[in-house]
């Protein structure tokens, strides 16, 4: 592999784990605020 080609895989992986961290905050967060009764 040439080395844009792992910068690109690594790129990709980084914002798709971005975007699933943000999606379970999303979700867990009517939860999180339930239990703390906020």
């Amino acid at each position: 592999m040439n080395p844009k080609m792992v910068v690109t895989v690594v790129y990709i992986i980084a914002m798709f784990m971005a975007s699933m961290d943000a999606t379970i905050v999303n979700v867990a967060l009517q939860t999180i605020s339930q239990e703390l009764q906020v």
